[in-house]
Protein backbone atom coordinates (compact mmCIF):
# COMPACT_ATOMS: atom_id res chain seq x y z
CA UNK A 1 0.00 0.00 0.00
CA UNK A 2 1.48 3.42 -1.00
CA UNK A 3 1.81 6.44 1.37
CA UNK A 4 -0.76 8.37 -0.64
CA UNK A 5 -3.47 5.74 0.07
CA UNK A 6 -2.91 5.84 3.83
CA UNK A 7 -5.33 7.99 5.76
CA UNK A 8 -3.39 9.65 8.61
CA UNK A 9 -6.31 10.95 10.51
CA UNK A 10 -6.19 11.09 14.28
CA UNK A 11 -9.23 8.86 14.62
CA UNK A 12 -7.66 6.05 12.60
CA UNK A 13 -6.76 3.30 15.12
CA UNK A 14 -4.87 1.12 12.65
CA UNK A 15 -1.23 0.36 13.50
CA UNK A 16 -0.04 1.35 10.01
CA UNK A 17 -1.45 4.83 10.41
CA UNK A 18 0.12 5.19 13.84
CA UNK A 19 3.53 4.17 12.53
CA UNK A 20 3.35 6.63 9.63
CA UNK A 21 2.31 9.42 12.03
CA UNK A 22 5.29 8.69 14.29
CA UNK A 23 7.70 8.80 11.33
CA UNK A 24 6.39 12.19 10.23
CA UNK A 25 6.81 13.59 13.75
CA UNK A 26 10.42 12.35 13.87
CA UNK A 27 11.15 14.01 10.51
CA UNK A 28 9.72 17.34 11.70
CA UNK A 29 11.71 17.14 14.95
CA UNK A 30 14.98 16.42 13.10
CA UNK A 31 14.42 19.31 10.66
CA UNK A 32 13.67 21.72 13.49
CA UNK A 33 16.79 20.56 15.36
CA UNK A 34 18.89 21.11 12.25
CA UNK A 35 17.60 24.68 11.84
CA UNK A 36 18.35 25.48 15.48
CA UNK A 37 21.89 24.08 15.18
CA UNK A 38 22.57 26.20 12.08
CA UNK A 39 21.48 29.34 13.94
CA UNK A 40 24.14 28.69 16.56
CA UNK A 41 26.91 28.97 13.97
CA UNK A 42 25.82 32.38 12.62
CA UNK A 43 28.32 35.19 13.35
CA UNK A 44 27.16 37.36 16.21
CA UNK A 45 26.88 41.11 15.72
CA UNK A 46 29.01 43.22 18.00
CA UNK A 47 27.04 45.55 20.16
CA UNK A 48 28.14 49.15 20.18
CA UNK A 49 28.93 50.60 23.53
CA UNK A 50 26.66 53.37 24.56
CA UNK A 51 28.33 56.64 25.59
CA UNK A 52 28.86 56.86 29.30
CA UNK A 53 26.56 59.33 30.99
CA UNK A 54 26.99 60.03 34.64
CA UNK A 55 23.50 59.59 35.99
CA UNK A 56 22.10 58.74 39.38
CA UNK A 57 18.74 57.03 39.51
CA UNK A 58 18.28 57.58 35.74
CA UNK A 59 18.53 61.38 36.13
CA UNK A 60 21.30 63.61 34.66
CA UNK A 61 21.86 65.88 37.64
CA UNK A 62 24.18 68.33 35.91
CA UNK A 63 21.31 69.34 33.67
CA UNK A 64 19.11 69.92 36.71
CA UNK A 65 21.47 72.50 38.22
CA UNK A 66 20.36 76.14 38.22
CA UNK A 67 21.55 78.42 35.43
CA UNK A 68 23.79 80.60 37.60
CA UNK A 69 25.65 77.57 38.94
CA UNK A 70 26.21 76.11 35.45
CA UNK A 71 27.54 79.45 34.17
CA UNK A 72 29.87 79.66 37.18
CA UNK A 73 31.23 76.16 36.46
CA UNK A 74 31.83 77.08 32.82
CA UNK A 75 34.09 79.93 33.93
CA UNK A 76 36.76 77.32 34.73
CA UNK A 77 36.72 75.87 31.17
CA UNK A 78 38.92 76.93 28.28
CA UNK A 79 37.47 78.15 24.98
CA UNK A 80 37.61 74.73 23.27
CA UNK A 81 35.81 73.01 26.15
CA UNK A 82 33.10 75.65 26.11
CA UNK A 83 32.52 75.06 22.39
CA UNK A 84 32.28 71.30 22.95
CA UNK A 85 29.83 71.81 25.78
CA UNK A 86 27.68 73.94 23.49
CA UNK A 87 27.25 70.95 21.18
CA UNK A 88 25.66 68.70 23.81
CA UNK A 89 22.14 70.13 23.98
CA UNK A 90 20.18 73.32 23.39
CA UNK A 91 20.11 74.20 27.07
CA UNK A 92 23.89 74.09 27.42
CA UNK A 93 24.28 75.91 24.11
CA UNK A 94 22.33 78.81 25.56
CA UNK A 95 24.28 78.80 28.82
CA UNK A 96 27.73 78.58 27.20
CA UNK A 97 26.94 81.48 24.86
CA UNK A 98 26.23 83.86 27.74
CA UNK A 99 28.42 87.01 27.59
CA UNK A 100 30.09 86.64 31.04
CA UNK A 101 31.88 83.49 29.85
CA UNK A 102 33.70 85.13 26.97
CA UNK A 103 36.45 87.62 27.76
CA UNK A 104 38.53 86.97 24.60
CA UNK A 105 37.41 87.36 20.99
CA UNK A 106 39.48 86.39 17.93
CA UNK A 107 38.42 87.55 14.46
CA UNK A 108 40.17 86.20 11.34
CA UNK A 109 39.52 87.47 7.81
CA UNK A 110 36.27 89.19 8.73
CA UNK A 111 34.64 92.24 7.22
CA UNK A 112 34.25 94.47 10.26
CA UNK A 113 32.21 96.99 8.29
CA UNK A 114 29.13 94.75 8.21
CA UNK A 115 26.20 95.39 10.55
CA UNK A 116 26.39 92.03 12.34
CA UNK A 117 29.48 93.11 14.28
CA UNK A 118 27.50 95.90 15.88
CA UNK A 119 25.37 93.31 17.63
CA UNK A 120 28.46 91.22 18.45
CA UNK A 121 30.21 93.97 20.40
CA UNK A 122 26.95 95.08 21.95
CA UNK A 123 26.24 91.60 23.28
CA UNK A 124 29.70 90.72 24.60
CA UNK A 125 30.40 93.78 26.72
CA UNK A 126 32.75 91.97 29.11
CA UNK A 127 35.50 91.56 26.53
CA UNK A 128 39.01 92.14 27.82
CA UNK A 129 41.08 90.84 24.88
CA UNK A 130 40.54 91.41 21.16
CA UNK A 131 42.54 89.86 18.32
CA UNK A 132 42.13 91.05 14.73
CA UNK A 133 43.94 89.27 11.91
CA UNK A 134 43.60 90.11 8.20
CA UNK A 135 40.31 91.90 8.81
CA UNK A 136 38.84 94.69 6.73
CA UNK A 137 38.00 97.74 8.83
CA UNK A 138 36.97 101.37 8.52
CA UNK A 139 36.82 104.45 10.75
CA UNK A 140 33.31 103.52 11.87
CA UNK A 141 34.33 100.02 12.93
CA UNK A 142 36.19 100.99 16.08
CA UNK A 143 33.35 103.20 17.30
CA UNK A 144 31.75 99.92 18.35
CA UNK A 145 34.45 99.48 21.00
CA UNK A 146 32.51 101.90 23.18
CA UNK A 147 30.41 98.87 24.14
CA UNK A 148 33.56 97.26 25.64
CA UNK A 149 34.70 99.67 28.36
CA UNK A 150 36.83 97.04 30.14
CA UNK A 151 39.02 96.19 27.15
CA UNK A 152 42.64 95.77 28.30
CA UNK A 153 44.46 94.09 25.41
CA UNK A 154 44.16 94.50 21.66
CA UNK A 155 46.14 92.87 18.86
CA UNK A 156 46.30 93.79 15.16
CA UNK A 157 47.91 91.46 12.63
CA UNK A 158 48.13 92.08 8.87
CA UNK A 159 45.67 94.98 9.13
CA UNK A 160 46.48 97.03 6.05
CA UNK A 161 43.61 99.46 6.70
CA UNK A 162 44.77 100.39 10.20
CA UNK A 163 46.21 103.91 10.41
CA UNK A 164 47.27 106.37 13.09
CA UNK A 165 43.82 107.91 12.87
CA UNK A 166 42.15 104.66 13.97
CA UNK A 167 44.65 104.28 16.83
CA UNK A 168 43.66 107.73 18.09
CA UNK A 169 40.05 106.67 17.94
CA UNK A 170 40.76 103.47 19.91
CA UNK A 171 42.78 105.27 22.60
CA UNK A 172 40.03 107.85 23.12
CA UNK A 173 37.41 105.11 23.60
CA UNK A 174 39.36 102.39 25.45
CA UNK A 175 41.08 104.30 28.22
CA UNK A 176 41.92 101.12 30.19
CA UNK A 177 44.15 99.58 27.52
CA UNK A 178 47.29 97.94 28.94
CA UNK A 179 48.67 95.95 25.99
CA UNK A 180 48.90 96.60 22.24
CA UNK A 181 50.39 94.30 19.61
CA UNK A 182 51.05 95.36 16.01
CA UNK A 183 52.13 92.94 13.26
CA UNK A 184 52.60 94.05 9.66
CA UNK A 185 50.37 97.11 9.96
CA UNK A 186 52.15 99.04 7.23
CA UNK A 187 50.25 102.33 7.61
CA UNK A 188 51.05 102.82 11.30
CA UNK A 189 53.93 105.26 11.83
CA UNK A 190 55.82 106.85 14.73
CA UNK A 191 52.81 109.06 15.40
CA UNK A 192 50.84 105.93 16.22
CA UNK A 193 53.19 105.11 19.10
CA UNK A 194 52.98 108.71 20.28
CA UNK A 195 49.23 108.22 20.54
CA UNK A 196 49.69 104.98 22.53
CA UNK A 197 52.07 106.72 24.94
CA UNK A 198 49.17 108.90 26.13
CA UNK A 199 47.53 105.88 27.83
CA UNK A 200 47.85 106.03 31.60
CA UNK A 201 47.99 102.28 32.30
CA UNK A 202 49.92 101.18 29.23
CA UNK A 203 52.30 98.30 30.15
CA UNK A 204 53.07 96.06 27.13
CA UNK A 205 54.14 96.94 23.59
CA UNK A 206 54.73 94.26 20.94
CA UNK A 207 55.94 95.12 17.44
CA UNK A 208 56.58 92.54 14.74
CA UNK A 209 57.79 93.32 11.21
CA UNK A 210 56.92 96.99 11.63
CA UNK A 211 59.47 98.65 9.33
CA UNK A 212 57.60 101.98 9.39
CA UNK A 213 58.45 102.58 13.08
CA UNK A 214 61.88 103.90 14.05
CA UNK A 215 63.91 104.80 17.14
CA UNK A 216 62.16 108.12 17.67
CA UNK A 217 58.91 106.35 18.52
CA UNK A 218 60.42 104.80 21.67
CA UNK A 219 61.41 108.22 22.96
CA UNK A 220 57.73 109.11 23.47
CA UNK A 221 57.60 106.61 26.33
CA UNK A 222 60.53 108.33 28.01
CA UNK A 223 58.60 111.54 28.58
CA UNK A 224 57.08 112.00 32.01
CA UNK A 225 56.17 109.19 34.37
CA UNK A 226 55.26 106.24 32.21
CA UNK A 227 54.24 102.70 33.21
CA UNK A 228 55.66 100.74 30.26
CA UNK A 229 57.00 97.43 31.64
CA UNK A 230 57.46 95.05 28.69
CA UNK A 231 58.72 95.62 25.14
CA UNK A 232 59.00 93.00 22.40
CA UNK A 233 60.60 93.86 19.04
CA UNK A 234 60.67 91.23 16.28
CA UNK A 235 62.27 91.86 12.84
CA UNK A 236 61.70 95.62 12.97
CA UNK A 237 64.35 96.99 10.61
CA UNK A 238 63.89 100.62 11.66
CA UNK A 239 65.53 100.22 15.09
CA UNK A 240 69.23 100.89 15.61
CA UNK A 241 71.62 101.44 18.54
CA UNK A 242 69.86 104.70 19.33
CA UNK A 243 66.68 102.78 20.05
CA UNK A 244 68.56 100.43 22.38
CA UNK A 245 69.91 103.46 24.23
CA UNK A 246 66.39 104.78 24.73
CA UNK A 247 65.20 101.40 26.03
CA UNK A 248 68.05 101.29 28.52
CA UNK A 249 66.97 104.69 29.86
CA UNK A 250 63.33 103.73 30.50
CA UNK A 251 63.08 103.42 34.28
CA UNK A 252 59.83 101.45 34.34
CA UNK A 253 60.98 98.63 32.01
CA UNK A 254 61.10 95.15 33.53
CA UNK A 255 61.41 92.90 30.45
CA UNK A 256 62.76 93.34 26.93
CA UNK A 257 62.67 90.73 24.16
CA UNK A 258 64.44 91.42 20.88
CA UNK A 259 64.57 89.13 17.83
CA UNK A 260 66.35 89.69 14.53
CA UNK A 261 67.22 93.43 14.60
CA UNK A 262 69.88 93.46 11.91
CA UNK A 263 70.83 97.15 12.33
CA UNK A 264 71.71 96.81 16.02
CA UNK A 265 75.44 96.47 16.67
CA UNK A 266 77.16 94.72 19.60
CA UNK A 267 77.65 98.14 21.23
CA UNK A 268 73.88 98.66 21.31
CA UNK A 269 73.32 95.23 22.85
CA UNK A 270 75.96 96.00 25.48
CA UNK A 271 73.97 99.04 26.56
CA UNK A 272 70.98 96.78 27.26
CA UNK A 273 73.06 94.15 29.03
CA UNK A 274 74.52 96.72 31.42
CA UNK A 275 71.21 98.46 32.07
CA UNK A 276 68.84 98.14 35.04
CA UNK A 277 66.40 95.91 33.09
CA UNK A 278 66.07 92.65 35.11
CA UNK A 279 64.87 90.39 32.27
CA UNK A 280 66.47 90.37 28.82
CA UNK A 281 66.24 88.03 25.83
CA UNK A 282 68.32 88.91 22.78
CA UNK A 283 68.45 86.68 19.71
CA UNK A 284 69.86 87.14 16.24
CA UNK A 285 70.77 90.83 16.51
CA UNK A 286 73.39 92.38 14.24
CA UNK A 287 74.60 91.20 10.82
CA UNK A 288 77.27 88.89 12.30
CA UNK A 289 75.39 87.50 15.32
CA UNK A 290 72.39 85.85 13.70
CA UNK A 291 72.40 82.80 15.97
CA UNK A 292 73.72 84.33 19.18
CA UNK A 293 71.41 84.21 22.20
CA UNK A 294 71.74 86.26 25.35
CA UNK A 295 69.48 85.72 28.37
CA UNK A 296 69.27 87.61 31.61
CA UNK A 297 66.81 86.74 34.34
CA UNK A 298 64.83 84.37 32.04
Amino acid sequence: MSEQAIDLTIDDPSPIAQNQRALLQKRKHSQAKLIIDLDLYKPKKRKRRKPEVYVIDDVCWIGKLPKDLIVHLCLFLDDRSKCRMQQTCKRFQKFCASPPLWSTLRLFKKDLTSKKFRFLFYKYRNLQKLHFKSCHSSSKTFNLLRYCPDLKSISFSHMMDLRDKELRQIVDICTKLESVSLTRCTQVTNNGLQILSSLKNFKTLKLKEMDTIEDEALDYFNQGQHTLEKVCLVHCLGFTDEGMKILASLASLKEVRIYGLSKVSPQGLTLLMNSHIPRLYLFGCGPQNKNQIYKKGI
